[in-house]
């Protein structure tokens, strides 16, 4: 029984060891469950020789730690004669320790904890009610039913302990109650306890090796977490400031709004009188005060005004994983609009014809309207929230935007608690399920984002480039830098939060060591995600072993933008040469991603490594991240771009309705064989060829699919799927959509690894805990938009004088 037991307890370890926090290669969690199941015979191999390391067999082992009365009554029994036995120092403050070696300064331990701790022993025998509650708090050793839960984890009852306080009055207890988690590194296996407060952790260590001393040992066993307030460094504090002086600009730009504004245009309208110039001539910069961005229902972020917004989508400003903007924007195209208007607004005089025009120029006043305006919550939630769709808008867009970014949602509700589950045996066999494919095959999520990156970035710069508004060696630099503007100051606020702020929301048994790790990871790599390349810094790298794990994404989508006007250009000028310099690229992506698949022999189904080349590390980012492996469904965005340009001016055309069956036909079958066609390969022997093909092809095949959908549905052939797609209520959750990227993976992390208990899951609780994350993500995004999106752009129209 024993055997067996640790058998399933080790390969619940492995599980939880492998299993990654972010969505690695093609169906990973599913490739890497069925990995797991060869690795039984070596798991419990490695947990025999950790035992006998120690003096112990692997019955002793397992029947001393599962005992908890046994494990208090050796404590008991041992602990005094130990701690008498202990040399007693003194510091130069005059506190007093306990020191169990002389010449490890690191096992001293402070007499009040020593005798708090005896406190404690003492009176769990006389039956005090704080001792047993203290006691009752501690989580079990894994039991037998751990063979069929594979539930090697138990958090106890950490309120228990840590709602036990001293009594001031009657000194019983004289100390509070600290949490802690006893991990044995690298089998998931870990229980809680409870403490007292007047130890620290490094102390609780060291009073937890006295228990190996007890029975014979001379290396610790265990390492125990403690819940303990995470302490406020200068940086989290200067980060804080800074968000708070945000938030106070946002308050004054609202009561300016609310309440000043129509004070500052009237006294701007007398000036006017007082000039005697009633008729406005109106600058490319200079535009109603009244209106929200035009008449368009472009987001927050917007610098596009009614006309423009009327050409590129009401979508443009987020797409989905990072791609707010889809690249190009036409509200910033070049020193002409800026050089013209030299940031004035100018009246002009009622006189005969040939007269000597009178200019007036309220700069000041005109910069203040700006930049108060783009703080204005009032403003900024109006155009957030509309719905309006204008009449050329490419509403199909927000719906595929949408529904990925919940596909993506889904997807890390169901991951990031694994591991942190009551009845892994059943979430496991719940993931063997075809159904359950939907759920693990949610990368192509992120593809999704890919076509609709390189669709808009193709159909909005050819058409610059058409209307010769991108003809300029400056024009191309505020292309960039717009695009980096668009994108860079929300993400470094997301990275501010989850890398500064996070430790600090709520307190649990892991969070203090995923803290730890995230902060040592961004304080080398931190400036990798400024420049966008943090997909390649440090090479390889992997993607759960990073600063910000999920952001990935956002430098690959920013490493292809910045390619794309080497293509656009050529595609402009000769549809042929870019036509073939597309597929050029798309061979060698393909080909790239073919050799490392063929070299490393990576299987589809959990299958050992064809080949037996190792990874260096194991879980090293080969192709998931890399922008070479992951460009073709961008260069197919990007043909259905150009497509669509071409198809501008043509507005009679119709498709096929034949081609048009046939077409949604062969795109709904390669979705559904993508996601669900690894079915089968499940529980057999997959040959190498088959997993070269699904894991070359299969990304690509999606992204055609996706651009099917696409044109389809723009060209009035999207029938019922593209009046669903189309819906108004996807416009305002397309604009959250970036900010939701961003925060989610935060918030998600935060929950799971602050909760006092494990979850127990059913497909119930999956559809309750999906919709939650949903809600939270989206509210908050909707904050982040509020507070930083939204003014930042704003500023941007103010710099480049396109403000009201």
């Amino acid at each position: 029984m024993a055997k067996s037991l640790w058998t399933s307890l080790l390969f619940l370890g492995t599980v939880l060891h492998c299993a990654s926090p972010i969505f690695g290669q093609l169906s990973p969690e599913l490739d890497k469950f069925w990995k797991t199941k060869s690795l039984d015979k070596r798991g419990l191999e490695s947990v025999q020789n950790l035992f006998a390391e120690h003096g112990l067999t692997f019955e002793e082992g397992v029947e001393l730690l599962s005992d908890k009365k046994r494990v208090f009554k050796l404590v008991r029994e041992k602990f005094t004669e130990l701690v008498d036995g202990a040399t007693i120092t003194q510091n130069e403050s005059g506190d007093r320790f306990y020191s169990f070696n002389e010449e490890d300064q690191q096992q001293l331990v402070s007499e009040i904890c020593i005798d708090h701790i005896r406190l404690f022993l003492r009176d769990l025998i006389f039956n005090e009610y704080y001792a047993r509650r203290m006691a009752a708090s501690f989580g079990e050793f894994p039991t037998e039913e751990a063979e069929f839960t594979l539930n090697a984890r138990d958090y106890g009852f950490p309120w228990l302990c840590r709602s036990t306080k001293a009594n001031l009055t009657s000194g019983v207890p004289p100390f509070d109650g600290k949490s802690c988690y006893a991990d044995i590194p690298y089998t998931g296996i870990g229980w809680a306890s409870c403490w007292p407060s007047t130890c620290t952790e490094l102390e609780v260590n060291t009073v937890s090796f006295l228990f190996w001393i007890i029975i014979g040992q001379t290396t610790p066993f265990l390492y125990l977490d403690c819940v303990d307030p995470a302490p406020w460094l200068t940086s989290e504090i200067a980060f804080t400031t800074l968000l708070a002086f945000f938030a106070l600009l946002v308050v004054i730009g609202t009561f300016y709004d609310v309440y000043l504004k129509a004070l500052v245009l009237e006294k701007m309208s007398r000036k006017k009188k007082e000039k005697n110039t009633p008729v406005a001539q109106k600058e490319n910069i200079y535009e109603d005060p009244d209106r929200l961005d035009g008449d368009s229902a472009i987001a927050t972020s917007s610098l596009d005004d009614g006309e423009e917004a009327r050409e590129r989508c009401s979508v443009d400003t987020n797409e989905g994983a990072g791609e707010i903007n889809e690249g190009y924007e036409k509200g910033v195209e070049g020193p002409t609009d800026v050089d013209k208007a030299a940031l004035r607004l100018e009246f002009s005089e009622r006189q005969p014809q040939g007269s000597k025009k009178k200019t007036y120029t309220h700069l000041g006043w005109a910069i203040l309207h700006g930049v108060l305006m783009s703080f204005s919550i009032y403003n900024n939630l109006g155009k957030l929230l509309s719905a309006k769709k204008t009449p050329n808008t490419m509403a199909v867009l927000n719906g595929l935007r949408v529904l990925s970014m919940f596909w993506v949602i889904l997807g890390h509700s169901c991951q990031f608690i694994l591991g942190f589950v009551s009845n892994a045996s059943q979430y496991y066999a719940m993931a063997g399920n075809a159904g359950f494919l939907a759920i693990l095959n949610g990368t192509f999520s992120v593809d999704t984002f890919f076509v609709l990156s390189g669709f808009l970035v193709t159909y909005l710069t050819l058409k610059q480039i058409d209307s010769k508004k991108l003809n300029s060696v400056l024009s191309w630099c505020l292309f960039y830098f717009h695009r980096w503007w668009r994108l860079t100051p929300v993400y470094m606020v997301a990275l501010g939060i989850w890398a500064l702020l996070m430790p600090h929301f709520g307190q649990g048994f892991l969070k203090e060591g995923l803290g730890d790790f995230v902060k040592s990871f961004c304080r080398r790599y931190w400036w990798t995600h400024l420049l966008y390349f943090n997909n390649l810094l440090p090479f390889p790298g992997s993607v759960e072993d990073s600063c910000m794990g999920w952001s990935w994404y956002l430098a690959n989508d920013m490493q292809f933008f910045i390619i794309s006007p080497l293509i656009l250009v050529i595609l402009h000028k000769n549809a042929k040469a870019g036509i073939a310099l597309i597929i050029s690229l798309l061979v060698v992506s393909l080909s790239a991603l073919f050799g490392l698949n063929y070299y490393y022999g990576f299987s589809i189904n959990g299958q050992e490594s064809y080949t037996g080349r190792p990874l260096e590390p194991s879980n090293a980012d080969i192709t998931y991240a890399k922008p070479y492996t992951r460009i073709p469904t961008y260069l197919v965005g990007m043909v259905v771009g150009y497509v669509m340009f071409r198809l501008k001016d043509k507005k009679d055309f119709k498709l096929n309705k034949v081609v048009a069956c046939v077409g949604w036909l062969v795109a709904l079958g390669i979705m559904s064989q993508v996601i669900y066609g690894i079915y089968w390969a499940q529980g057999r022997y997959s040959p190498f060829a088959e997993a070269l093909i699904y894991l070359t092809f299969s990304r690509l095949a999606w992204g055609v699919a996706i651009g099917w959908v696409i044109f389809a549905c723009l060209v009035g052939a999207g029938g019922p799927i593209g009046e669903f797609l189309g819906w108004s209520f996807w416009v305002p959750m397309a604009r959250l959509s970036y900010a939701a990227y961003l925060i989610h993976p935060v918030l998600m992390t935060n929950n799971v690894y602050t909760t006092q208990f494990l979850y127990n899951i059913t497909y119930v609780t999956i559809a309750y805990h999906f919709i939650g994350n949903v809600v939270v993500s989206y509210t908050a995004a909707l904050v982040l938009s509020l507070l930083i999106e939204g003014p930042t752009l704003g500023l941007e129209k103010v710099m480049f004088g396109r403000f009201k």
